[in-house]
């Protein structure tokens, strides 16, 4: 796969899923902030932006829906790159 269809792949990924409470697609978001593939390991990591905030309800909040957005996350990318291994990292 060349590494412009790998971007293209990646990006339209981005675009399509959304957070659910806003509506908003994770790109708008901004939330996924670098993607790093290695094709020989056959892992794809995504890097993502850490919701911080120094109140404790709003910090249970972010936890919640990033949790939602770590979990489309996954299924869209092991969806469009099968077999790769999926890894979530804070940004």
């Amino acid at each position: 796969m060349a590494d412009s269809t790998i971007q293209e792949k990646i990006d339209q990924i981005l675009d399509r899923v959304k957070e659910t409470g806003s509506g908003l697609t994770i790109a708008q978001l901004g939330l996924v902030t670098r993607v790093r593939i290695n094709k020989e390991k056959q892992t794809l990591t995504l890097f993502l932006k850490c919701l911080t905030t120094p109140k404790a309800c709003c910090a249970v909040m972010n936890l919640a829906v990033l949790g939602d957005v770590e979990a489309q996350l996954k299924k869209a990318f092991q969806a469009e790159f099968p077999g790769f291994e999926i890894v979530l990292a804070n940004a």
